[in-house]
């Protein structure tokens, strides 16, 4: 009488425990790197090696040719020109730099990234220390990634030397993005002082880098954050939604500034930028995912 193959397993099986045998556990296959990830990798090594041998047309090189930046400091490169001029600008100051991936989102010919990085800038011999995260677009074309465009922030003090240069009326540019909706309710509850509300309005494993902070991770930690600068520093804010990309099923990356003022009114207090990687919810609204913000005191105490 043939066995059947399913109790001829079990036969093996049973055999094997009684001699006390440890079967060899199956050969597992390790799975191919996605060439996207390693490429976007190179790049990131790319960068970092190009700007510590202070190869300034090197580390531009890495961005596309329509590629921009909200700088830490506050400044903002237009062009892939105006980023390498910033950078041959810093290499008399012997810029190094570190970048970590926090973590890499790869959405067909569109990728977006956030990490954290540390620098070192010389200033007559006196090393300059700062830190902060970022969060940046990439995009592939002709088989090629680019940096497209991102934002950095300062996570604690500012650099020594740092000076904030409110920008022209020219250079503040048109709100053309198509989250309105959500930014006006996180407007709404941040305004009344809802810090639990505004949490409300991230995916629960978002991760959020405010200005001067570090990096959170999920909802408590995040209305933990914002209860806590609502309470030292009330404030009212106006949201300027600048543009908004599609990346593709229910993902966009989106952009703009901010000013904060005084509850009862009165002059701006403080000025920055952020960006958002948002998520469509399965009710057709919008949630932050990712988001990176900077900000800069405009007066005293900001």
């Amino acid at each position: 009488m043939k066995i059947r193959p399913a109790l001829a397993l079990l036969v093996g099986l049973a055999a094997t425990a009684c001699s006390g045998e440890t079967p060899e556990p199956p050969a597992q296959s390790t799975p191919a790197p996605d060439p996207d990830r390693v490429a976007l990798a190179a790049n990131r090594d790319a960068w970092v090696q190009a700007l510590n041998s202070h190869q300034a047309a090197a580390v531009a090189d890495l961005y596309a040719d329509s590629a921009w930046f909200l700088n830490a400091d506050g400044s903002y490169d237009a062009s892939r020109d105006e980023i390498r001029a910033g950078w041959e600008a810093a290499v008399a100051m012997s810029p190094t730099a570190s970048l970590t991936e926090g973590e890499t989102m790869v959405l067909g010919d569109m990728a977006v990234e956030w990490g954290t990085y540390t620098m070192q800038v010389m200033a007559d011999s006196t090393p300059i220390p700062s830190a902060g995260a970022y969060l940046v677009l990439h995009r592939k074309a002709a088989g090629a990634w680019k940096l497209l465009g991102g934002l950095a922030n300062y996570d604690s003090a500012r650099p020594e030397g740092w000076a904030w240069a409110p920008p022209t009326p020219e250079e503040i540019p048109p709100d053309s993005g198509t989250m309105n909706d959500l930014l006006t309710e996180w407007k709404t509850h941040f305004d009344l002082g809802h810090a639990d509300m505004v949490a409300d309005l991230y995916t629960a494993d978002a991760v959020l880098a405010l200005p001067d902070g570090p990096v959170l991770r999920g909802t408590q930690a995040i209305a933990a954050a914002f209860q806590e600068r609502m309470t030292a520093r009330p404030s009212h804010i106006t949201l300027h939604d600048v543009g908004t990309i599609p990346l593709g099923g229910d993902w966009a990356f989106d952009g703009g500034w901010y000013e904060l003022t005084p509850p009862e009114g009165g002059a701006v207090m403080r000025r920055g930028s952020y960006l958002h990687l948002v998520r469509r919810q399965a009710d057709g609204t919008w949630k932050i995912h990712w988001s990176v913000g900077n900000g800069h005191p405009v007066a005293a105490g900001m």
